[in-house]
């Protein structure tokens, strides 16, 4: 899933002014307070049935049709308010966790239904050993749907965070209501190829080998998205030409096929080879959440040949 120069160029494609590249997270490091895991709650998911999966996955493939899952979407109710383990500091400063454990998933990923942080809190996902962090979430990511996507952890554990300053009384509203299963590889060993090196067409050239020459501007407006599936999108412009951040991508890339739900989304932008048919790409720059402008009628019948497959986002 890194930056290729596609047989076939978008001619909508058009460069985004820098300012429009945000960080997801805000920073910083998570508070100490031990790392026993049998200190606080732990939630086990239900069998993902990873074996359907793939069954499905080979019926699309002899269908000829192009699989771009990577999660079972598990859905959850998991709030502070009677789920996980709340500890004080000695500052005041109260800290609620909540682990959560997949066995065999390759990932994890969080989708929060309710999200609504007051200034002064700060949210945390990691991986029990530490060795990749998420956040600090804070009210500036708050949104008017309440919904906040959060993108995968590798492995089969991770643990949320939250932290409540002692002067803040109410930290707002925090309720996790899906958590993603990914059966199949998300963010992995950045040092080699990704899994999918080899498996494109000839025609699908890493946008910083030297056929990518003529493309260097026109390559910012291409984003990865991240959901249930890995797809891609490309920033357009209107008629306006006042930079609203729309993005134009496929339908069956945010909708659920089997339930046509749409799928809150991370959108990942500078996710390229730093050289030709080199390591994958950088994933520090993402935008959680969209909201849906416009679609064909994929999400009603997915299985349609003569369903539009687009949809038009504004980030």
């Amino acid at each position: 899933m890194r930056l290729f120069l596609h047989c076939m160029v978008f001619f909508l494609a058009l460069p985004v002014h820098q300012g429009a590249y945000a960080q997801l997270s805000r920073g910083g490091e998570p508070i100490a307070v031990g790392t026993q895991k049998s200190s606080f709650q732990w939630i086990n998911l239900d069998d993902a049935r990873v074996d359907e999966l793939l069954l499905e996955d080979q019926a699309d493939a002899i269908r000829g049709m192009k699989n771009t899952r990577i999660a079972r979407e598990i859905p959850v109710s998991l709030n502070p308010e009677r789920d996980g383990t709340w500890e004080w500091m000695h500052d005041g400063t109260r800290i609620w966790r909540l682990g959560i454990r997949g066995t065999g998933a390759r990932a994890l990923g969080i989708v929060f239904n309710r999200y609504f942080l007051e200034e002064g809190a700060r949210l945390f996902l990691y991986d029990p050993m530490m060795r990749k962090v998420l956040g600090a979430y804070t009210g500036e990511n708050n949104k008017s749907t309440a919904i906040l996507p959060v993108s995968y952890l590798p492995g089969e554990e991770l643990v949320i965070q939250l932290e409540v300053p002692f002067e803040l009384l109410d930290y707002g509203e925090l309720q996790a209501g899906t958590v993603r299963y990914a059966y199949q590889p998300v963010f992995e060993d950045k040092s080699l190829y990704d899994g999918y090196f080899g498996r494109a067409d000839s025609c699908n050239i890493d946008i910083n080998c030297p056929a990518g020459n003529d493309w260097q501007l026109l390559k910012r407006s291409v984003v990865r998205m991240v959901n249930a599936e890995l797809c891609t999108g490309v920033l357009v412009n209107n008629t306006n030409k006042d930079g609203k951040p729309y993005i134009y991508t496929a339908a069956h890339c945010v909708f659920d096929l089997s339930t046509g739900e749409y799928q809150p989304t991370v959108f990942y932008f500078n996710y390229e080879s730093p050289s030709c048919n080199g390591p994958d790409g950088n994933d520090q720059f993402s935008i959680a959440g969209a909201t849906l402008v416009a679609t064909g009628d994929t999400s009603e019948n997915p299985r349609d040949a003569d369903s539009l497959d687009f949809a038009l986002l504004e980030l």
